[in-house]
C-alpha cells in the first residue's frame, strides 16, 4: 500500500507547475493521494494505470473550473456601465463548459475503471473535500459516515425539515 502512495505521490506531483506557494498545494496533493488511494484500496499495480487517467482527467476539470473564476472576476473587476451582457454570457459559457466537462470526466471515470470504482472514486473527493475544509475549520478529519447532500456535520442524515437545532434568529 506504501508502494501505491508513493507510485501516485510521484505521479500526480509530476503535473504540478513551479509557482511561489506550491508547497502547501504539493501536500495538499500528497494527502489527496495517500486518502484516495486508500480508500479505494488501489493495488500498486492499480495506481499506476489510475493516477495517469485521473490526473489527465482532473486537469481538464481544474481548468474549466479556472474558467469559471476568471469569469467572475472579470464581473467583480468590473465597472459602472461595463458590457454586463458579455460579461454574464462569458460567465455563463464557462458555467456550461464546466458542466460538460464534469459530464465528460464521469463518463472517463466509469469508462476506465467501471461504475463501483467511479461512484467509491467521487464519493471519496468528496469525503477528502470535507475532511479538508472541517479540518480548515478547526476540526480534525470527520467521522466515518456517509457522505453527499443529508449527511453533513455528524456523518448522520438529516432530520425532518432538513436541519439540526432550533434555527437560527435574526442577526442584532
Amino acid at each position: 500500500m506504501l508502494a501505491a502512495c508513493a507510485i501516485a505521490a510521484a505521479t500526480i506531483t509530476g503535473f504540478a507547475q513551479p509557482k511561489q506557494n506550491e508547497g502547501w498545494k504539493n501536500r495538499m496533493k500528497s494527502e489527496m493521494v495517500a486518502f484516495i488511494t486508500t480508500e479505494l484500496n488501489l493495488s500498486p499495480e492499480e495506481a499506476q494505470s489510475f493516477w495517469p487517467v485521473y490526473n489527465q482527467a482532473a486537469e481538464k476539470r481544474f481548468e474549466a473550473n479556472r474558467g469559471v473564476m476568471e469569469a467572475m472576476k472579470q464581473m467583480l473587476d468590473a465597472e459602472d456601465g461595463a458590457d454586463y451582457k458579455a460579461l454574464m454570457n462569458n460567465y455563463s459559457k464557462a458555467l456550461q463548459n464546466r458542466e460538460k466537462v464534469e459530464g465528460e470526466y464521469v463518463e472517463t471515470l466509469r469508462k476506465s475503471f467501471g461504475d463501483e470504482k467511479a461512484a467509491k472514486l467521487i464519493l471519496t473527493e468528496e469525503k477528502f473535500r470535507r475532511n479538508q475544509i472541517n479540518r480548515l475549520n478547526g476540526g480534525g478529519p470527520r467521522p466515518e459516515g456517509n457522505v453527499g447532500p443529508g449527511h453533513e456535520g455528524n456523518g448522520g442524515p438529516r432530520p425532518e425539515g432538513g436541519h439540526r437545532g432550533p434555527k437560527p434568529g435574526p442577526r442584532e
